[in-house]
């Protein structure tokens, strides 16, 4: 995968332009419609600038990962308070998942920053509603630019507006959020219109996680595959032609896609109950991997084999190895008892400002229904993830303020008895 953006990088370096090709494609060639073209873009304008080399996208992605910590600290703040602010940046700066997958040559870091920062500008934005709603919208169409998942997230945002703010929200403000995200998506649909005379929203990946999602929970029985590579070749032998077994994404991608859609449909009329079942056990899957990201190491990785990026590693690590063991202690403290935290800031929350719940909990509502049916790996459920520090931020501050009473209860009590 990392391969692949680092080509399509390359080709907008050697001159290909960010939609269309030098040359277009010949119809069956359908490799450009595979994934959005945001993340080319970012890898390509990070090699423009820094270098060749993965180690100048990552520390280019880490840098931007560092503000979702900040974001986390802003939105808590003002949505919560600033005791639960504090503590939620603290929470997200140590976070494993968002850490972890800074440092994935993927775009879920950069998408879960982006689902920060929609939701924050909405909340920060209240006095100015119409403005706030169009950067949010412009926000969710550049996320859109690097995962199709977010296409239809500014679908939901209106509602949870409309909820958590009724006087505030008019309609053609809510709207704002929608026109102006899809606009930003247009030229990526109109391109693939062009190109193959076909409407592909976005990209042409959804029959596959689907196909692959109903192989995870069990629909081996029906034809389906958990993995690419077994989708490709399974199609390879199912329509007869030995070029499907490379690439589940080329040639003919987007009728290969469609077909494993109508299949996956035909499984899930058939057998609606199990479908059902299964999404159900996916989504408490989905819930259970942020506890999956591994936290930082003890020692230092190897180092890489390439003479120039090596040189940048041992900068690197010479400046922040000695940081490893207090921020994997750190991690540890946050992680063991995260899922009670996040359930019990959750609750809180719910029953002190249910409006405020609402919109806070928007994106990891629409993650958690967008995966469910599909096939799901944990980086898919990081914009989720980055709500997390939120909630448990709460936890933290309620139970750390009621220990502060208490010490002062007991403090003052001995006091008193001995005068």
């Amino acid at each position: 995968m990392a391969a692949r953006y680092s080509d399509a990088a390359a080709a907008l370096l050697d001159g290909d332009g960010l939609l269309y090709p030098r040359v277009w494609p010949e119809p069956s060639d359908t490799a450009i419609v595979s994934r959005p073209p945001g993340y080319p873009a970012f890898v390509a304008l990070v090699h423009a600038v820094a270098g060749r080399t993965y180690v100048a996208v990552l520390s280019a992605q880490a840098l931007l990962a560092v503000l979702a910590p900040v974001l986390l600290l802003v939105l808590t703040s003002r949505a919560v308070g600033r005791r639960a602010g504090l503590a939620a940046g603290l929470v997200g700066a140590v976070s494993p998942p968002l850490g972890h997958y800074a440092a994935v040559f993927t775009p879920d870091a950069l998408s879960a920053l982006l689902a920060v920062a929609i939701v924050t500008v909405l909340w920060c934005g209240r006095r100015r509603p119409a403005a706030a709603a169009i950067v949010a919208g412009a926000l969710a169409g550049v996320a859109t630019w690097l995962r199709p998942n977010f296409l239809l997230l500014p679908l939901l945002l209106p509602v949870a507006l409309w909820l958590a703010w009724p006087a505030r929200c008019s309609a053609w403000r809510a709207t704002l959020v929608v026109v102006t995200a899809w606009a930003i998506v247009a030229p990526i649909t109109i391109r693939n219109y062009r190109l193959y005379g076909e409407l592909v929203p976005v990209s042409s990946n959804f029959g596959i996680v689907l196909w692959e999602g109903i192989a995870d929970l069990g629909g081996e029985r029906f034809g389906a595959h958990p993995a690419d590579r077994e989708v490709a070749r399974g199609e390879a032998a199912l329509l007869g032609d030995a070029r499907y077994a490379e690439w589940w994404a080329s040639p003919d991608g987007i009728r290969r896609d469609r077909a494993r859609v109508r299949r996956s449909l035909e499984v899930i009329r058939a057998h609606p109950r199990w479908f059902a079942a299964g999404c159900l056990r996916r989504a408490g899957g989905v819930l259970e991997q942020q506890a999956a990201a591994p936290l930082v190491s003890a020692s230092l990785p190897p180092p890489p084999a390439d003479p120039a990026e090596r040189s940048r590693w041992l900068a690197v690590a010479g400046a922040v190895g000695r940081l490893r063991a207090p921020v994997r202690w750190l991690q540890q403290l946050v992680t063991v008892p995260g899922a009670w935290l996040r359930a019990t800031g959750l609750v809180l929350l719910v029953v002190l400002a249910p409006r405020r719940a609402l919109l806070l909990s928007t994106v990891p509502l629409y993650v958690l229904a967008m995966q469910s049916p599909v096939h799901f790996e944990p980086r898919f459920g990081l914009p989720l993830y980055a709500f997390s520090p939120v909630f448990e931020g709460l936890a933290w501050a309620v139970l750390l303020g009621a220990a502060v009473l208490g010490a002062r209860a007991v403090f003052s009590g001995g006091r008193g008895s001995g005068r």
